[in-house]
């Protein structure tokens, strides 16, 4: 993992103003299981622990507060296992400049190891959770998130089966 170019790739784009800079936790526990989280807002969308990285913020610090605030595991039950890429989403027409940025996300994938089961949801965030352990299971659990967020998340966990 290279953290400085990931940084400069974070700065750059924040700077630049377009697609605003998310971290995405792709958690997995000692039983193999990979964590899955409901939106509270669209019950239909299940995701993986995930957030914007606030200006003046390393990626690093956002990857752990957001966890910490979605999911209540704090940073000593975890562990950075890899960097697995980003990319980047135009948002639909009536979010764009949503938050200063006027084209989309520019999402950015991490592997982290977690030790144990235990979740305490932010109910003003997420409404439910499943630890899965079958990509079948993921995809099914996926398969109502809109199509190119859904397309983006299976293929950074692809290999990981």
């Amino acid at each position: 993992m290279n953290f400085t170019e990931i940084s400069r790739q974070i700065e750059e784009g924040r700077k630049k103003g377009d697609y605003r800079p998310v971290v995405v936790a792709v958690m997995r526990n000692e039983f193999g299981e990979i964590l899955v989280v409901q939106s509270v807002h669209n019950h239909n969308e299940w995701m993986f622990p995930q957030g914007g990285v606030e200006s003046e913020e390393h990626f690093l610090e956002s990857i752990f507060r957001e966890v910490k605030e979605e999911i209540g595991i704090e940073k000593s039950r975890l562990m950075l296992v890899d960097y697995l890429g980003s990319r980047k989403i135009d948002a639909p027409e009536d979010r764009k400049n949503k938050r200063e940025f006027t084209k989309g996300k520019d999402y950015h994938f991490f592997q982290l190891g977690v030790v144990g089961r235990e979740v305490c949801l932010n109910s003003k965030e997420l409404s439910g959770y499943s630890w899965t352990s079958t990509e079948e299971e993921v995809t099914w659990l996926l398969s109502k998130t809109r199509g190119e967020k859904r397309e983006m998340m299976l293929r950074f966990i692809s290999h990981m089966w």
